[in-house]
């Protein structure tokens, strides 16, 4: 067996076993935040944290710690929030899965999980940003815009989208529109077939019917 078959077959297992709980205590979920260096200052200290014993590893080239996982949660989604505790919860199976396929194959470099809410939880442990490398900077990343995660969970899509250039849009609200088309791009996957056009009101009954054609 496969080590993405193994991991997948374990997380099919322990999610459709999971029994979901509407409450926590402070002690039921107890994991690795890989961004916990990022926000100690809004973190809730209350709730106990696993505290890897990273080493550099020159494989990784980065530290490390093989003997826990990491998770990775995306900044716009509330960490204490019910589903996310239950998904910590119930991924934390996994971790033993992420070590056996190591120890049958030790070429394997980082294994990853991702779900559907975007939480990720990965191996070896290690952490999001190295600070002695990297400047602080706003985290954007969701699991879930990843083009292995994109190909693995959607079928083959055609797409258009209009942006609005009238009169009425400009300054803020239009380089906010150009950033959110960009954000959608990114989420395509190579199977899918995409057309940006841009139209005003007087002309988006004709684009509606002539612009038919999309780029792969």
């Amino acid at each position: 067996m496969t080590a993405p078959l193994r991991l997948a077959n374990a997380a099919e297992y322990s999610q459709e076993k999971h029994v979901w709980k509407e409450e926590f205590g402070d002690n039921d979920v107890i994991y690795y935040n890989a961004k916990d260096d990022l926000m100690s200052s809004e973190r809730n200290e209350s709730r106990p944290r696993i505290k890897p014993d990273f080493q550099f590893n020159q494989a990784f080239r980065r530290r490390v710690d093989f003997n826990h996982t990491a998770v990775h949660i995306p900044t716009d989604i509330y960490e204490g929030s019910t589903i996310v505790l239950n998904e910590l919860n119930w991924t934390a199976a996994l971790d033993h899965v992420f070590k056996l396929n190591k120890d049958k194959d030790p070429t394997l470099m980082w294994q990853v999980f991702g779900s559907a809410t975007g939480l990720a939880r990965y191996y070896p442990a290690s952490p999001w940003v190295d600070l002695t490398k990297t400047a602080n900077r706003i985290d954007l990343y969701d699991v879930r815009r990843r083009p292995w995660y994109i190909q693995g969970a959607a079928s083959p899509k055609d797409m258009l989208i209009l942006v609005d250039v009238s009169g009425s849009v400009s300054g803020l609200t239009l380089k906010l529109i150009r950033t959110s088309v960009s954000e959608m791009l990114e989420t395509l996957s190579d199977d899918d077939y995409v057309n940006v056009v841009s139209v005003s009101i007087a002309t988006i009954v004709h684009v509606m019917i002539s612009s038919r054609v999309c780029c792969q």
